[in-house]
């Protein structure tokens, strides 16, 4: 697992795709192997295929998280490259969260969000892992800093994800942006 040091974001992408590209190609120049590519959604797996396409690279299998090659799929390459982690919603999980006060439901929702984007993460790029165990594998985590990295290699059964505070910024717009750190 080789992670990156910055982070991406649903608002920094088309400003990040040039450093985005030139990491794959450089990836790509140095593995020399079929390489399996997962994008954040769907139509950004599209506007990567795409540009991919424009360098003129080859052996690179362009998908995103939670499609039907990516849930319990066995894939042939070993080296995967994540272009962020899967994106979920803000509201995602809106209906499946409990608590007495908004509040509390509102942090519920954030944190099964979490669980979600760790479990189709680290779902994902566990694909080009070698069942047997011999070849070895390489995730190259592009935008995922270590933290993040940690955290969805941690994901799994009796994992607690706990609120540590809660940080407030204001928008563009003035409006006031909440957001938990887990």
């Amino acid at each position: 697992l080789i992670p990156d040091r910055w982070k991406l974001t649903s608002r920094n992408f088309s400003e990040k795709l040039p450093t985005i590209l030139a990491t794959i190609t450089a990836i790509a120049e140095r593995e020399k192997q079929p390489i399996y590519l997962l994008a954040p959604n769907g139509r950004k797996a599209r506007w990567l295929q795409q540009e991919i396409g424009k360098l003129g690279l080859h052996d690179i299998f362009v998908d995103y998280y939670r499609s039907d090659h990516s849930i319990g799929v066995a894939r042939n390459e070993r080296v995967c490259i994540t272009v962020g982690m899967a994106e979920i919603p803000a509201n995602a999980c809106d209906a499946l969260a409990w608590g007495e006060t908004p509040d509390d439901r509102w942090l519920d929702s954030r944190r099964l969000r979490l669980h979600a984007v760790h479990a189709a993460t680290w779902q994902a790029v566990n694909r080009v892992r070698d069942p047997a165990g011999i070849v070895e594998s390489r995730v190259y985590f592009i935008g995922c800093r270590l933290d993040q990295v940690h955290q969805a290699a941690t994901w799994g059964n009796n994992r607690q994800a706990i609120c540590r505070e809660v940080k407030t910024t204001t928008g563009s717009k003035g409006e006031t942006i909440k957001t938990p750190v887990f």
